[in-house]
């Protein structure tokens, strides 16, 4: 009996190793599936439901007092244009290149989403005046031209900027995006090139 013995100990702590790395292997999946739902399957960004969450986190935070928020909003301009000229192929690895651009020039710390078709947003802290110093390093990482199958593009965005200050506690996420929105459509219409900044006015 005592090699049995041996036998079926070392069988039920295989068994119960196995069931382990399932586990574990089934925890990696849920939380890669997770994470998939949350990001654009193009570029890897933030999607809007995984950006308007930290949004509305930030803005709700208990430990709020002093700091301020800001939604930089993107919107490329023409951006028809090259999926009818060069293919939706040329659209997409535009879109992956603004993408890249967009991370390597903001802080660590923030958020940079893709809210759908060449709409980008970036979620900042900091007072007016940082928040305005990131927004025209964005502005200003579209002067070099996209290289797109060998031809380099020149790609224009419409920015707008909203800005929560430390004393806008009962502000929603979607309003302060609605007012980053306001702000760039304002911009598109000048066919301004500089950022356009939200005033209380453009409410109305």
């Amino acid at each position: 009996l005592g090699p049995l013995y041996i036998v079926g100990i070392v069988t039920v702590f295989a068994v119960m190793v196995r069931q382990l790395l399932v586990l574990r292997e089934n925890r990696r999946l849920l939380a890669e599936v997770s994470d998939q739902a949350l990001r654009d399957p193009l570029t890897g960004l933030a999607n809007r439901t995984l950006f308007t969450d930290r949004l509305t986190r930030a803005l709700a935070s208990p430990n709020r007092s002093g700091r301020s928020w800001a939604v930089l909003l993107i919107d490329l301009d023409d951006f028809k244009l090259v999926n009818d000229s060069l293919g939706h192929h040329a659209g997409d690895a535009m879109l992956v290149s603004v993408a890249e651009r967009l991370v390597g020039t903001v802080r660590a710390g923030d958020t940079v989403a893709r809210l759908g078709g060449d709409e980008f947003a970036v979620l900042l802290e900091g007072d007016a005046d940082t928040c305005n110093a990131v927004a025209h390093r964005v502005l200003e990482a579209f002067d070099r031209p996209v290289a797109i199958d060998g031809q380099e593009l020149s790609v224009r965005p419409s920015v707008g900027l909203a800005i929560a200050g430390a004393d806008a506690a009962a502000l929603a996420a979607e309003d302060l995006i609605k007012q980053a929105d306001l702000a760039m459509y304002r911009a598109k219409r000048s066919q301004s090139s500089q950022v356009s900044t939200f005033c209380p006015d453009e409410d109305a």
